[in-house]
């Protein structure tokens, strides 16, 4: 069996912001619908965070205790906490498994999500191989990076993307 490893990112794709966490229905039903799709498919799904607005230690505390249990009902998966990454994960991350040193000032400006997977499609510490999917609202839909082994294919869903898909197939768009 293999493992499809999903991060997700939370503003405007499954609560419409930090600050403002309103439930964002439709589009937590698709993502549980990729998430069926691929348990269907024999596939054991992890779940994880890449989120900008979970910044630290002190962020992922309050995703714990205020977004994670939700986020999870309405999946019907549970996060793997190994995977909760803050944007200080990320960074540090980057620079275990490639020796750049990055600020949160330098992942807001100079780099985008997909350019801090790009960073780690060689990763050989703490960041999982095979099929990883980000499911986002501001990334470039059906992206794909693979690392150079082939033992990870990364690949982007833009959430708003998958609604305009989903209503074209039920014929509501």
């Amino acid at each position: 069996m293999k493992t499809t490893t999903v991060f997700l990112d939370l503003e405007e794709t499954v609560i419409e912001s930090w600050n403002n966490p309103d439930w964002l229905s439709l589009k937590a039903d698709i993502i549980r619908e990729v998430i069926n799709v691929l348990k269907r498919e024999n596939t054991t799904v992890q779940l994880g965070l890449m989120s900008w607005a979970v910044w630290d230690d002190a962020d992922k505390k309050v995703f714990n205790k205020k977004l994670r249990e939700p986020i999870e009902q309405s999946l019907k998966l549970e996060f793997s906490d190994d995977l909760i990454l803050s944007m200080d994960d990320w960074i540090q991350l980057v620079m275990v498994n490639s020796g750049m040193r990055l600020s949160r000032a330098d992942v807001h400006d100079l780099s985008s999500k997909e350019t801090i997977l790009f960073w780690l499609r060689d990763a050989k510490h703490d960041f999982p191989t095979g099929s990883i999917i980000l499911i986002d609202d501001a990334i470039k839909h059906d992206d794909c990076i693979i690392s150079p082994e082939g033992d990870r294919k990364i690949t982007m869903k833009n959430i708003d993307n998958l609604v305009k898909l989903c209503r074209i197939e039920m014929n509501v768009a």
